[in-house]
């Protein structure tokens, strides 16, 4: 396992049998600018990232069995879409590696609660398979359970502010309404991007928000912590905790 800076060398390296990955990593948050600077790895060592980065896989591969994979550090531009002005960056996680974009002004508990939740994707993507998959029930719980963690493990004030903007009783209509009729919907089908990250007339960040209330429903029903449902199935996950 490898926590290092990513720079522009290392990147095309890293693109040559990875087709398109430049487009997805600006798109979630790199500052293609800072990646070509050698400030930024200079920067990087002199914030000790690599430590505290450490010190988090170490301690969430003991505590969730977690794979072994990863961990490229990018420069972030200025708050995007899944940003606010006091979170360190944004994330993005696949099965092989995790990519943090962080930005200069960070601390270690708000770092700690990006790590946690693009730690748990890749741990979950591990026994329940590659997200290209995905139904629409597997995107939401991902997302919901990696949420809940952070709640867990980093405590409720740094749960996503897009996890808690609606109150239950809308949810449970928008559940009835657009979710549960499309809960097998693949991931390759547009309607289950809208549905997951809001748009085209459906709520912001509707998907996160349902995620997180049907994986807060089921702990607290089945009085379980997230570290026992990591690697749950999705179909493990009853649809009537909606509907009670």
């Amino acid at each position: 396992m490898g926590i290092e800076p990513m720079n522009q060398q290392k990147l095309l390296e890293f693109m040559e049998d990875k087709e398109g990955v430049q487009q997805i990593l600006q798109r979630n948050g790199m500052d293609p600018r800072l990646l070509r600077s050698k400030a930024w790895e200079t920067w990087i060592s002199e914030e000790k990232l690599y430590n505290v980065l450490h010190q988090f896989w170490t301690t969430y591969r003991k505590e969730w069995d977690g794979p072994d994979v990863p961990i490229y550090i990018l420069p972030t531009r200025p708050p995007s879409l899944f940003q606010r002005n006091d979170q360190p960056g944004a994330g993005f996680a696949t099965r092989k590696e995790i990519f943090l974009f962080v930005k200069q002004q960070w601390n270690k508990d708000t770092l700690q609660a990006l790590f946690v939740h693009e730690y748990h994707h890749t741990t979950r993507m591990q026994k329940r398979g590659d997200p290209i998959h995905f139904t629409l029930r597997d995107s939401l719980l991902m997302e919901g359970l990696a949420e809940y963690a952070v709640k867990e493990y980093c405590g409720e004030s740094f749960v996503s502010p897009w996890s808690t903007q609606y109150d239950t009783k809308q949810l449970e209509k928008w559940w009835a309404q657009w979710i549960k009729p499309n809960l097998d919907l693949p991931r390759k089908d547009s309607l289950h991007q809208s549905l997951l990250q809001g748009g085209g007339g459906y709520p912001k960040f509707l998907g996160y928000a349902i995620g997180y209330e049907w994986v807060s429903r089921y702990a607290k029903k089945e009085k379980c912590p997230s570290k026992q449902i990591i690697y749950l199935p999705s179909n493990q996950f009853p649809d009537k905790l909606f509907e009670d």
